[in-house]
């Protein structure tokens, strides 16, 4: 059965603004978007999902959403959940990590692979700065907070075995993004050290 609906401009307005990716065209967005509405009042109205908290039911719709609408490559973010879907901060924190820790294995990887990365852009300067005496100079580099905590592990596991090696790096965290300070003198053991 096909059934068609009007969706008022200023809905439209607001269904674009959360998932816009470039991925789908409005059409698709807005055909998608109702069909998980339907879905999800029809599952409430037979049951088929039930809910302990209202967070738990956020959760699920927006697990849904990520799956359907996004782009495969984009975990959950809370910069996503408190501008695009205007999640409360402290809830959007919340449901950004329980969602990226269900499925860690995939964001994992993409993690570790985008640390590796913007580290390898910097290898060679900090090369340079250990052969020219600039060992405790700090070089910047820009991670999500999923690399960010990959890299926080693999300083930690290299810092209980070389204390005497390792500055602490220094971090500045606004929403997703993160800049973060290593010093050139342990750059390249860390970028080698970390584990994919």
């Amino acid at each position: 059965m096909e059934i068609r609906i009007e969706i008022p401009d200023e809905q439209v307005a607001v269904i674009r603004k959360a998932f816009r990716n470039g991925q789908l065209s409005d059409g698709e967005i807005q055909q998608k978007f109702a069909q998980l509405a339907l879905n999800a009042w029809i599952n409430w109205i037979s049951g088929s999902k039930r809910y302990n908290s209202l967070t738990d039911q956020y959760m699920d719709w927006i697990e849904d959403c990520y799956s359907s609408l996004l782009s495969e490559s984009e975990a959950p973010s809370l910069d996503r959940l408190y501008n695009a879907f205007n999640i409360p901060y402290g809830q959007a924190q919340y449901i950004s990590r329980v969602l990226n820790n269900k499925t860690m294995t995939r964001w994992r990887h993409k993690a570790i692979c985008d640390l590796k990365e913007a580290m390898a852009k910097r290898l060679d300067d900090a090369d340079k700065w250990v052969r020219t005496g600039r060992e405790e100079s700090n070089l910047l580099i820009l991670v999500d907070h999923l690399g960010l905590l990959e890299l926080k592990m693999t300083w930690e596991r290299l810092f209980r075995d070389q204390r005497e090696n390792f500055l602490l790096p220094k971090t500045i965290t606004v929403g997703n993004l993160c800049e973060v300070s290593i010093p050139a003198k342990c750059f390249r053991l860390i970028y080698e050290s970390i584990e994919e």
